[in-house]
């Protein structure tokens, strides 16, 4: 896309579209394989490691929403 693409400077969303599509075609006409530099445990091992601090903030959420509800004086 180069660098007008980087920038986000277009002047229609037809360029933008055109833009875009051009540099897809340029990209499969010279696409090159992905190579993994993860095994497949490793990346399960972030997967889960992830999960967990997901989990832990959606409890600490939960928690506090909790905590601010059964505050005496406090508005739902």
């Amino acid at each position: 896309m180069g660098p007008r693409g980087r920038r986000g400077t277009f002047s229609s969303v037809h360029v933008l579209v055109k833009q875009v599509r051009d540099y897809i075609n340029s990209w499969n006409d010279n696409a090159k394989p992905f190579t993994w530099t993860a095994t497949a445990d490793e990346i399960l091992a972030k997967v889960q490691l992830v999960r967990t601090r997901v989990k832990r903030l959606v409890n600490k959420k939960s928690k506090q929403r909790n905590e601010d509800h059964e505050t005496p004086g406090m508005c739902p």
